[in-house]
Protein backbone atom coordinates (compact mmCIF):
# COMPACT_ATOMS: atom_id res chain seq x y z
CA UNK A 1 0.00 0.00 0.00
CA UNK A 2 1.37 3.40 -1.24
CA UNK A 3 0.64 6.80 1.22
CA UNK A 4 0.50 9.90 -0.76
CA UNK A 5 2.35 13.19 0.44
CA UNK A 6 -0.43 15.22 2.03
CA UNK A 7 0.06 18.68 -0.44
CA UNK A 8 -3.75 19.95 0.05
CA UNK A 9 -3.85 23.36 2.20
CA UNK A 10 -3.74 27.16 2.36
CA UNK A 11 -0.81 27.77 0.29
CA UNK A 12 -1.36 31.18 0.05
CA UNK A 13 -3.73 33.98 0.85
CA UNK A 14 -4.52 37.23 -1.55
CA UNK A 15 -6.81 39.69 -1.68
CA UNK A 16 -8.80 40.97 -4.85
CA UNK A 17 -10.47 43.62 -3.89
CA UNK A 18 -10.16 46.92 -1.53
CA UNK A 19 -12.77 45.92 0.46
CA UNK A 20 -11.47 42.26 1.53
CA UNK A 21 -8.56 44.70 3.43
CA UNK A 22 -9.27 44.70 7.01
CA UNK A 23 -9.25 48.50 7.66
CA UNK A 24 -9.83 50.28 10.90
CA UNK A 25 -12.98 52.95 11.16
CA UNK A 26 -11.41 56.85 9.81
CA UNK A 27 -11.45 59.31 13.42
CA UNK A 28 -12.32 57.24 15.83
CA UNK A 29 -9.34 55.91 18.36
CA UNK A 30 -8.29 53.14 19.43
CA UNK A 31 -8.86 51.86 23.37
CA UNK A 32 -6.20 52.83 25.47
CA UNK A 33 -3.98 49.91 26.03
CA UNK A 34 -3.43 48.10 29.67
CA UNK A 35 0.42 48.52 30.79
CA UNK A 36 1.35 47.14 34.30
CA UNK A 37 3.13 49.56 36.51
CA UNK A 38 6.65 48.39 36.93
CA UNK A 39 7.40 48.44 40.80
CA UNK A 40 10.29 47.00 42.50
CA UNK A 41 9.19 43.46 44.10
CA UNK A 42 10.57 45.17 47.79
CA UNK A 43 8.35 48.18 47.12
CA UNK A 44 5.37 45.55 46.77
CA UNK A 45 6.61 43.11 49.48
CA UNK A 46 7.40 45.45 52.23
CA UNK A 47 4.49 48.23 52.04
CA UNK A 48 4.61 50.50 55.06
CA UNK A 49 2.34 49.67 58.14
CA UNK A 50 -0.48 52.35 59.55
CA UNK A 51 1.95 53.65 62.25
CA UNK A 52 4.36 54.41 59.14
CA UNK A 53 1.67 56.16 57.28
CA UNK A 54 -0.15 58.26 59.68
CA UNK A 55 2.00 60.87 60.88
CA UNK A 56 2.41 62.14 56.80
CA UNK A 57 -1.49 61.78 56.49
CA UNK A 58 -1.74 63.98 59.56
CA UNK A 59 0.39 66.28 58.53
CA UNK A 60 -0.21 68.57 55.84
CA UNK A 61 1.80 69.00 52.69
CA UNK A 62 1.87 72.90 52.02
CA UNK A 63 3.83 74.17 49.48
CA UNK A 64 2.72 78.02 49.89
CA UNK A 65 3.42 78.62 53.47
CA UNK A 66 2.86 82.60 52.97
CA UNK A 67 -1.07 81.49 52.99
CA UNK A 68 -0.37 80.82 56.84
CA UNK A 69 0.71 84.58 57.27
CA UNK A 70 -2.23 86.57 58.21
CA UNK A 71 -1.76 89.69 56.02
CA UNK A 72 -1.91 86.87 53.21
CA UNK A 73 -4.85 85.11 54.76
CA UNK A 74 -6.60 88.89 55.11
CA UNK A 75 -5.89 89.72 51.58
CA UNK A 76 -6.72 86.02 50.07
CA UNK A 77 -10.18 86.65 52.49
CA UNK A 78 -11.03 89.77 50.80
CA UNK A 79 -10.34 88.36 47.37
CA UNK A 80 -12.35 85.48 47.76
CA UNK A 81 -15.21 87.32 49.07
CA UNK A 82 -15.12 89.72 46.17
CA UNK A 83 -14.45 86.85 43.24
CA UNK A 84 -18.05 85.70 45.13
CA UNK A 85 -19.84 88.89 44.62
CA UNK A 86 -19.04 89.26 41.19
CA UNK A 87 -19.91 85.58 40.83
CA UNK A 88 -23.26 86.75 42.06
CA UNK A 89 -24.03 89.86 40.28
CA UNK A 90 -23.54 87.49 36.77
CA UNK A 91 -26.13 84.87 37.81
CA UNK A 92 -29.64 84.78 37.88
CA UNK A 93 -32.30 82.56 40.32
CA UNK A 94 -31.51 80.38 43.04
CA UNK A 95 -27.62 80.63 41.98
CA UNK A 96 -27.43 84.55 42.50
CA UNK A 97 -29.03 84.14 46.33
CA UNK A 98 -26.78 81.64 47.17
CA UNK A 99 -23.88 83.19 45.84
CA UNK A 100 -24.76 86.22 47.40
CA UNK A 101 -25.48 84.66 51.09
CA UNK A 102 -21.65 83.37 50.45
CA UNK A 103 -20.12 87.16 49.70
CA UNK A 104 -22.00 88.47 52.66
CA UNK A 105 -20.88 85.79 54.88
CA UNK A 106 -17.39 85.95 53.60
CA UNK A 107 -18.09 90.29 54.03
CA UNK A 108 -18.81 89.62 57.66
CA UNK A 109 -15.31 87.50 58.12
CA UNK A 110 -13.12 90.58 56.31
CA UNK A 111 -15.30 92.92 58.34
CA UNK A 112 -14.17 90.39 61.80
CA UNK A 113 -10.73 90.74 60.57
CA UNK A 114 -9.91 94.43 59.78
CA UNK A 115 -11.69 95.44 63.54
CA UNK A 116 -9.39 92.75 64.34
CA UNK A 117 -6.10 93.95 63.12
CA UNK A 118 -7.36 97.84 64.47
CA UNK A 119 -7.63 96.71 68.05
CA UNK A 120 -4.36 94.83 67.42
CA UNK A 121 -2.81 97.83 66.12
CA UNK A 122 -4.64 100.06 68.83
CA UNK A 123 -3.37 97.59 71.55
CA UNK A 124 0.33 97.99 69.90
CA UNK A 125 0.61 101.90 70.04
CA UNK A 126 -0.58 101.74 74.15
Amino acid sequence: MRVASITIGVDEVSSWKVEDHVQLPEGKKLAPVFLPEVRPLNEILHRPTLDERLPSLLQPNLSHTDILLPSELSELRKEIQRMFAAAAAREQGEKRRILKDIASLLMGDVILDEDLQSALAMLLQG
